[in-house]
């Protein structure tokens, strides 16, 4: 069973705010959130990672 990241940063190197799932759906709809509330940021970098098994 798959485990997913969703990872925001504002700056490179800077800390990350994060969360971990093993249901793909609540993995993908935390990443869309994060898209429409912080996409427009010059420098977010918004991730969705499948990091492997659990």
């Amino acid at each position: 069973m798959s485990r997913y990241l969703a990872v925001l940063r504002f700056e490179a190197g800077g800390p990350a705010v994060t969360g971990e799932w093993v249901a793909l759906a609540t993995a993908e709809r935390t990443h869309r959130n994060w898209i429409g509330l912080y996409g427009n940021h010059p420098t977010a970098v918004i991730q969705l990672i499948e990091a492997g098994d659990a």
